[in-house]
């Protein structure tokens, strides 16, 4: 139920029964369907609303199949809306003894957990020749805003929450071949509003809400 339908029902009631206005039952039901409610984080389709933009970045080593957890850790509790990941190839670029392709979004597996307890991304892909199975991993490019899916993530948690991300190449390296890409640096912007009333109450869990 949308929270004008839960809005206008609350009305309905009150002006049946004033007893109902004051119901701590009810109004707790109001305020929940407030805070849970996402329509501020999106103008349009392709168009999230968010005053924020937090980014998490690290190496991703053309010798190395992944990279580190990388953590980021929230001021307080916000809706995350939208994430766009973007590329940077380090320089100077690699020449010799052969010059490794530029990687793209499509190159790399992201996996992203919440407080290392719930993972938000996973998959049930084939295995390669370094025996990746069926794992928390993504292909990156998911991850970026696009029409017509956008992000509708509620990071809750009495302290700072925390979102932490683990980059790799979706074909690792090998004995054969010890760099298939270029060194990149890995970015994820997030894009975020607060929620009301952040860091009151005792809301402990992770919620998420798909558009």
């Amino acid at each position: 139920m949308s929270l004008r339908e839960i809005l206008l029902s609350y009305v309905s009631r009150a002006r049946t029964s004033p007893v109902v206005a004051s119901d701590p039952g009810e109004l707790g039901t109001l305020e929940k369907a407030a805070l849970d409610n996402l329509d501020l984080g999106f103008a349009t389709l392709a168009a999230p609303i968010a005053p924020w933009t937090y980014e998490v970045r690290t190496l991703l080593s053309g010798l190395l199949p992944d990279t580190n957890r990388v953590a980021f850790k929230f001021p307080w509790m916000v809706n995350v809306v939208g994430m766009m990941a973007t590329l940077s190839i380090v320089q100077p670029r690699i020449v010799a003894p052969a010059t490794p392709p530029d990687p793209t979004l499509n190159d790399i597996d992201c996996m992203i957990d919440l407080n290392n307890e719930a993972f938000l991304t996973g998959n049930d892909g084939m295995t390669t020749p370094a025996g990746q199975g069926g794992n928390n991993f993504v292909t990156l490019a998911t991850l970026t805003i696009q029409t017509p899916r956008l992000l509708g993530l509620k990071i809750k948690g009495e302290s700072k929450p925390e979102v932490g991300f683990t980059f790799r190449w979706k074909q690792p390296p090998t004995l054969a071949n010890p760099r298939l890409y270029q060194d990149t640096i890995v970015s994820v912007a997030l894009f975020c509003y607060p929620q009301e009333r952040r860091g009151l109450g005792q809301q402990t869990s992770f919620g998420l809400v798909g558009t």
